[in-house]
């Protein structure tokens, strides 16, 4: 199953992330699905000005699992989202997918569903094997 990673998190920071524009003002969520092989890594939501880490989860589970981070961001601007090293010293992560839902007078943190039925995704990183 294809997947991204980061690895050798014992020379220093590590990360998968992707660059986005959040309005301030909405709730989001970023859901991934993430295993490590054991190290304490973490879902992160950084500023792309400051490095300011915004919000996180820790994650440390051996197999595949989804988890969800619900944030809002303190102003308007550009943020990474994604995996990184967090407070492992060695190992590897894997994110087999990755997607950032809300915004657009999303209603609490519920996802927005398209006509079709679907999820609103406003981002995604890859969709492998995630819908079947």
């Amino acid at each position: 199953v294809p997947y991204g990673y980061i690895s050798k998190l014992q020379d220093g920071d590590a990360s998968l992330t992707q660059g986005v524009y959040i309005r301030s003002g909405d709730i989001y969520n970023f859901t991934a699905e993430v295993c490590t092989d054991g190290a304490k890594c973490r879902m992160a939501v950084r500023n792309a000005d400051t490095g300011e880490l915004v919000a996180s989860l820790d994650f440390d589970n051996t197999e595949r699992k989804k988890h969800e981070l619900l944030f809002t961001v303190p102003d308007s601007g550009n943020y990474y989202v994604g995996i990184e090293r967090g407070e492992a010293v060695s190992g590897t992560a894997k994110m087999f997918f990755g997607g950032l839902y809300g915004g657009d007078g999303i209603p609490g943190y519920s996802r927005v569903e398209n006509v079709d039925g679907g999820e609103k995704i406003i981002y995604f990183y890859n969709d492998f094997d995630y819908h079947k």
